[in-house]
């Protein structure tokens, strides 16, 4: 598109992948496969869709690129250049030494015409080039080599103008990170150490303004890794262990995806499509999720993916009884019904559980706290609780009691449905539902609510808590017989011929 005055050999590091065969040369009686100079090649070009400049010539630019990663940022300056944009164009460029500076000439020429401002950290050199706003010139001088999250401290003022949205005073600037993928992570430490410096922010607040940022499309990332070697001996994940981490009570979050596992806890708030569609499949294999989304062929979002890799996920047995297998494959939806259930109710709890907002309102109680609560309660009475203690488990239940009466030994199950029936017919139930339904007519009385504020709210953090250790302990129990398959996976190994004996 852009044409070239010059050109520049740059020495550098490539695969040798497509090199004249060497026994050509050294071996020349050699014997070597017909067509072997035309056979074709595929070579994939993958782009982030979303890595691409904002429509208005206004907006101001930031790039932020480690060697390499300026190469499509050159097409950026251009392109801005040559449609006369008037908000100001910013590179943050880290490299090694001037020796590997790219495009010096092209550079040099943009920053004097004023077209471009160039910021330059020199990580293992000291003849440092530092931009002279007033002369509109790259200035040298003498510092000790450093990265480039130094580099944007220096410019933390502006930084912080961009990162802040229009709505809160800021310039609600774009910016664009290219490179390794411990580029990113130093920019975003100079990032979050501009805002500290010059917002005086809490580590909170400077995340949420990062995340706004990304939630905005104003943050847009091109990052790469090396992919990482697993070993055949290393340990595996089962789903057992990933439905553990879900997040709910603040720790960590796993998710599956494709045979592998991932602690997304510090991804939520740089994912692209926004934090919720990824903290929903915590503690879940979201393989068909991400297809479903488009997410496994987005490269901006599987290469930062990859640095978040744990181990790989642990592949399901198979037996030889079609019975076992059938088994298993509803057990493991009986848990994901069980973990997205536990997982909804965080979202819709946490702010009941957290947000004073909910409750209080002019220093009275706020009937839509009131509302809010009993519309969870209900909900999980009267579809959650028969979605769970339901259909899936009365089939699972039948079908593990026909598997154990067709083994050779005698076995027998505890009375579950029974318990189940007793536990909802109950005293306890029937009082339950009768507490549920008073608070309901609060929500109508606002006049008689007020007199009894404590008690509500008390009994809505007690109901919820409750709720919540319900679930949990059902996760920990189906959790539990998952695991069994894995172990009767095992013995059968030693004893294939007694499969369904085990």
């Amino acid at each position: 598109m852009y044409g070239c005055s010059s050109i520049e050999l740059v020495l550098g590091v490539a695969s040798g992948f497509l090199n004249p065969n060497p026994l050509e040369d050294y071996i020349p009686h050699v014997n070597l496969p017909p067509d072997s100079d035309t056979d074709e090649v595929l070579i994939g070009v993958s782009r982030p869709l979303n890595f691409q400049l904002p429509v208005s010539a206004a907006a101001h630019v930031a790039m932020f690129a480690g060697g390499s990663g300026i190469a499509p940022f050159r097409s950026f300056w251009q392109a801005r250049i040559a449609s006369g944009a008037v908000g100001r164009s910013v590179l943050f460029l880290g490299v090694q030494s001037r020796k590997k500076l790219l495009y010096k000439q092209e550079l040099r020429q943009h920053v004097l015409a004023g077209q471009l401002e160039l910021h330059i950290a020199f990580s293992r050199d000291s003849n440092g080039l530092v931009f002279d706003r007033e002369l509109q010139d790259l200035v040298e001088r003498r510092m000790d080599p450093r990265y480039i999250d130094s580099v944007i401290v220096d410019q933390g003022n502006y930084i912080c103008d961009l990162v802040t949205p229009t709505k809160m005073g800021g310039l609600g600037g774009f910016l664009y990170i290219c490179g390794s993928l411990s580029l990113y992570e130093t920019v975003m430490s100079g990032l979050r150490q501009a805002l500290y410096k010059y917002r005086a922010v809490t580590k909170e607040s400077a995340d949420s303004l990062l995340s706004t940022a990304f939630a905005e499309r104003r943050f847009m990332l091109d990052v790469f890794m090396t992919p990482r070697v697993i070993s055949d001996n290393e340990p595996m994940i089962s789903l057992s262990a990933l439905a553990q981490h879900t997040g709910h009570r603040g720790g960590k979050i796993w998710i599956g995806v494709h045979g592998s596992v991932y602690d997304v806890t510090d991804f939520l708030p740089i994912h692209p499509g926004g934090t919720l569609i990824v903290a929903a499949s915590a503690g879940l294999d979201a393989s068909i999720t991400f297809d479903e989304v488009a997410h496994t062929s987005n490269p901006e979002v599987m290469s930062l993916l990859g640095k978040y890799f744990i181990s790989r996920l642990q592949p399901a047995p198979t037996f030889q009884s079609s019975d076992l297998n059938e088994l298993r494959s509803g057990w493991v939806g009986y848990l994901r019904t069980c973990v997205e259930g536990l997982t909804t109710m965080s979202f819709e709890t946490s702010s009941i559980l957290q947000d004073s907002r909910i409750w209080f309102q002019g220093g009275l109680l706020n009937i839509g706290g009131v509302r809010k609560f009993y519309q969870f309660q209900s909900r999980l009475i009267q579809n959650g609780f028969p979605n769970l203690f339901g259909t899936k488990i009365h089939e699972l239940y039948f079908k593990l009691t026909f598997a154990l009466a067709s083994g050779a030994d005698e076995g027998s199950l505890p009375d579950l449905m029974g318990t189940i029936n007793r536990a909802h017919s109950s005293s306890a139930s029937f009082t339950a539902r009768k507490t549920i339904a008073e608070i309901g007519e609060f929500v109508g009385n606002s006049a008689s609510a007020q007199a009894f504020e404590n008690g509500i709210i008390a009994y809505a953090h007690a109901a919820i808590e409750l709720d919540l250790q319900l679930l949990e302990r059902v996760r920990d129990e189906i959790c539990a017989g998952l695991d069994v398959f894995d172990r009767v996976a095992e013995v059968v190994k030693s004893y294939p011929g007694k499969e369904r004996q085990v």
